[in-house]
């Protein structure tokens, strides 16, 4: 009797820790689950450290690297294969746009010189001639220099458009934390962006249509830069030019006032004659400081379109021909009246616009790439978002695991319709601008083609009639002042009006260079000469 009872009592005993156990077995593979959802973040599996059944695996089976390592390799050749297509030197950038700007201007631009050193082909002190100018405003204008750094931006923007976003290494530990020990479960993830791979092609389009933009950006800042060269130092030379015509007249008029003193000191003149060229001398003297100041404002603004302006404004300029762009039929500088510009027909500079002026151009390389952004945009109506890898895992019961994954965006409420519309919206827009521009730009053309055969016509009217006129007339007042006849006031007047018409012939021919010198501007390149390549050939067969 007391044996069964004892062998009762063990066998409920037995049976109770049996449970025990068992409930204790449950509790620890629901915290195995629970640890294992923290830690399952690349490949999911039926169960925690169980099969099917709920056995417990062997905790020495081990799954190898090699599947992980053949992920990473794969993703590796990716990303060099398209990461080292693209350099990120600039010279045969710099070369473009030193190419646009030679065939425009005439003068290739020495960028490889420092922007901060002056130039060596001046001193600062020697007559400037207008090539030099524009050779040392070409490497030391600070504007320049640092437009060029924009092209070296953008030739970092298309290198970085044919690279992949980096692969993504996510590793995550799981630490039980309930006191029931165990080990630590661990999770490894090597995850790469697919989208930006079959994307590559539109990305760098963009990019390398923005770095056409910008060579022919920056390549007509220079041509800007060279029209204010050139028209700030042609107003240098015609404006000294008005001061060796005071400089005359006013030693014509001390002349003048010894003949007038002489002659009243033997009672053939009057004190008022005498006063009068007094009078003449000043004015004429303050109009010499007048046109000495205009000078030095002139140089100062000359000086800092070369990058210059600690330089000194001692220095004299080396003096153009008058009339650059009129041929005279004769040796003399002034042309016959009805004389005709060495300009093309108007409607060939009409036509030399749409290849030769480089804002222009520049509008249609932003029209290319806004259309690069729109066939970007519209094939990421699907495929936003698309990532592949692999994943390794192990749990505290030491199981291993590795698995593929691939997480993709549904494109459910975002479905890029907007940035399409955009981007549609914007290439439109791109091409009404280049039409406008060119609107603007055959306006300009013809207004200042009609203002040089205006100024042309009203310079050889000056040149063959008025001023022949004004210089017989000094010579008859003068002979009947000689004679006796008049007095000294209407040979002031005399030669008042041959020094105004002197000066007023120079400011025709200033406004004529000026004039001209605008017209190459609008045109976009030089309008007696040829332009060379063509501008496709420029900037590598991409601008049409």
């Amino acid at each position: 009797m007391t044996n069964m009872m004892t062998t009762n009592r063990l066998t409920e005993t037995t049976m109770a820790t049996g449970t025990d156990r068992e409930r204790h077995q449950h509790q620890e593979m629901s915290d195995q689950n629970v640890k294992c959802g923290v830690s399952r973040i690349i490949a999911p599996r039926r169960a925690c450290g169980t099969n099917v059944e709920g056995t417990a695996l062997p905790r020495d089976r081990t799954i190898p690297f090699s599947a992980l390592s053949r992920y990473a390799v794969v993703i590796l050749l990716l990303v060099a294969f398209t990461g080292c297509a693209t350099s990120l030197e600039t010279a045969a950038d710099l070369e473009r746009a030193s190419s646009l700007i030679a065939e425009r201007s005439g003068e290739s631009p020495r960028w490889d010189l420092p922007w901060d050193e002056p130039h060596p082909i001046w001193d600062g002190v020697s007559p400037l001639a207008e090539d030099d100018a524009l050779r040392i405003a070409l490497v030391n204008n600070r504007a320049i220099r640092a437009a060029l750094e924009e092209i070296a931006i953008a030739r970092a923007d298309l290198v970085q458009s044919g690279l992949l976003p980096n692969p993504v290494l996510s590793v995550a530990l799981g630490f039980p934390i309930d006191g029931s020990g165990g080990a630590t479960s661990v999770g490894v993830g090597l995850t790469q962006q697919l989208v930006a791979l079959w994307r590559r092609g539109d990305r760098m389009a963009v990019a390398e249509h923005d770095l056409d933009r910008v060579i022919l950006s920056v390549s007509d800042q220079a041509l800007e830069l060279a029209k204010d060269v050139r028209q700030q130092h042609a107003e240098i030379a015609f404006a000294a030019r008005d001061r060796a015509l005071l400089a005359e007249q006013h030693a014509l008029l001390e002349d003048l006032a010894s003949l007038m003193q002489r002659r009243l000191e033997a009672g053939e003149a009057s004190r008022l004659d005498v006063s009068r060229l007094s009078v003449q001398k000043q004015m004429m003297r303050a109009a010499r400081i007048e046109q000495d100041q205009q000078i030095t404002q002139h140089k100062l603004e000359l000086l800092a379109l070369m990058g210059r302006s600690e330089a000194s404004t001692e220095w004299e300029i080396v003096q153009t021909p008058i009339v650059p762009a009129i041929t005279p039929p004769s040796d003399r500088e002034i042309p016959s009246p009805g004389m005709p510009l060495a300009l093309p027909d108007e409607r060939d500079l009409i036509e030399r616009i749409d290849t030769q002026r480089l804002d222009l151009l520049a509008v249609r390389a932003t029209a290319d790439l806004h259309a690069a952004s729109l066939r970007l945009e519209d094939r990421q109506r699907l495929f936003r978002s698309v990532e592949a890898g692999a994943g390794f895992e192990r749990d505290d019961d030491r199981r291993r695991e590795l698995g593929p994954t691939v997480a993709m965006e549904i494109p459910i409420f975002d479905t890029n319709d907007a940035k399409v519309a955009r981007a549609a919206a914007m290439y439109r827009q791109s091409i009404i601008e280049a039409d406008r521009i060119r609107q603007r730009a055959i306006t300009e053309v013809r207004s200042l083609y009609a203002e040089c055969l205006r100024l042309a016509d009203l310079i050889a009217l000056h040149g063959s009639e008025i001023l022949p006129a004004v210089e017989e007339n000094l010579r008859l007042v003068q002979q009947s002042l000689d004679a006796g006849v008049i007095d000294a006031s209407i040979l002031i007047e005399a030669q008042r009006e041959r020094i105004d018409t002197h000066l007023r012939l120079n400011d025709l021919h200033r406004r004529l260079t000026l004039r001209q010198i605008a017209l190459d501007r609008a045109v976009g390149g030089a309008v007696g000469g040829a332009v060379g390549e063509a501008v496709d050939e420029a900037v590598g067969g991409r601008i049409e």
